[in-house]
């Protein structure tokens, strides 16, 4: 196994660790930082910045995962974060590199592409932010990809958004309606829409804010189509155990991929909590908002849109103006009365060739949620009981049982 660390000037053997049984041997110690000349330094390199040059196989399970203390040089830029007190480098997950284990370092070495992935609720958007605040500060551009439709950090939900970073807060550049809060349903739609944003990012480091799925087919799916999507070159898999969901897909992308450990005081909000919030988001944009009319036989109606029969399934859906397969605006459909749809949208410019309809819906509470799927007539899978069911079988009495709590 190779090191991942940034060999120092000063390379020696530290006696001190002699004894532990699991590192018996003579090793190379390298420090995380070339100038450890002061103190402090000194210290990082005598008490957290060891790893090991090479080790037996044997001894590799009890250094996989090492945690590295790295706060000293990034808690000035991103101070009341607590779960990036420290970060793990996996060894067994990493290709050979020559960064060292300070991630502001890493991101400051290059313009970077980086997917920030993990469970919800644990602290991706405000990784983001504190990184791209951090770069800003040392006079590096830094935007970011907002992929999570349902609980999005900024621009619309429903959509997935590419911002900047400007005094603190992020200023969305362009958006691409998906009109679904359902990233796992709708991943394609999603890794497409994140491929032509990421085209769209100029200059300097690009955080993609990945979607809270990690689980099933769907977390496998979007984890490398997003990677790939956005041309990545350095995952963020942040963890509450030793090890990431996805850890073999994380393996398999050729990528550097670091763990963070997630602090314990991060949770994710309820269901009806993130429900309010992605409601008055979209609210918010609805302010001033004015109704429109559009005769559907003059548009391309595409996603999942209910019957045209079935006017009620249609209130209150999300729907996006498209033009030439780009989003000019989105809004909300509030009647269909034939062909003549009305919908409300803040946006003085409807022109365009195609609308988009998936299942984002304001609720009969007024919350944006995901719609049932539309079932245009009940199904009844068995006919009604008769005589002739109930009638025994001529060849003999029925055999009857009790399993459990089920009569057969």
């Amino acid at each position: 196994m190779r090191s991942f660390f940034t060999p120092s000037k000063q390379n020696g053997i530290l006696p001190d660790f002699t004894s532990d049984r699991r590192l018996q041997g003579s090793r190379e110690a390298r420090s995380p930082f070339p100038s450890a000349g002061n103190a402090c330094a000194n210290r990082l390199a005598a008490m957290r910045a060891v790893l090991p040059h090479s080790v037996p196989g044997e001894c590799a399970p009890a250094v996989n995962g090492i945690d590295v203390d790295w706060h000293v040089k990034l808690a000035r830029s991103c101070r009341g974060l607590p779960s990036l007190s420290a970060h793990r480098i996996m060894p067994g997950m990493i290709p050979a590199s020559s960064h060292g284990t300070d991630l502001l370092r890493i991101l400051l070495t290059e313009d970077r592409r980086v997917l920030l992935c993990g469970p919800p609720g644990t602290g991706k958007s405000t990784l983001a932010a504190q990184l791209a605040d951090a770069l800003q500060a040392r006079g590096r551009a830094c935007g970011c990809l907002g992929a999570d439709p349902g609980s999005p950090a900024f621009g619309l939900p429903g959509a997935v958004a590419l911002a900047r970073r400007e005094a603190g807060r992020w200023r969305v550049v362009r958006l691409e309606a998906l009109c679904t809060l359902d990233a796992g349903r709708f991943r394609l739609p999603l890794v497409a829409a994140a491929r032509e944003l990421a085209r769209d990012h100029g200059k300097g480091t690009l955080l993609l804010d990945g979607p809270g799925v990690v689980r099933g087919v769907a977390g496998r799916e979007l984890l490398a189509g997003l990677a790939g999507a956005a041309g990545i070159d350095l995952v963020l898999a942040l963890t509450r155990g030793d090890s990431p969901p996805l850890s073999a897909e994380l393996s398999a992308l050729g990528v550097e991929v670091v763990t963070v450990p997630v602090s314990p005081d991060a949770r994710r909000p309820g269901k009806r909590s993130r429900a309010r919030r992605r409601t008055a988001r979209w609210d918010a944009y609805h302010a001033g908002a004015t109704e429109s009319a559009l005769d559907l036989a003059l548009w391309n109606c595409i996603g999942t849109p209910p019957p045209r029969e079935a006017g009620e399934a249609w209130v209150g859906r999300q729907v996006a103006v498209l033009r030439h397969n780009r989003t000019v605006a989105m809004g909300e459909v509030l009647r269909l009365e034939g062909n003549r749809l009305v919908m409300r949208s803040p946006a003085s410019d409807l022109a365009g060739d195609t609308l988009l309809i998936r299942d984002a819906v304001r609720t009969a509470e007024g919350v944006l949620e995901s719609a049932t799927p539309f079932a245009p007539e009940r199904f009844d899978f068995l006919p009604a009981p008769g005589p002739e069911l109930a009638r025994e079988t001529r060849d003999g009495p029925r055999i009857v049982g009790r399993d459990g709590a089920l009569d057969v």
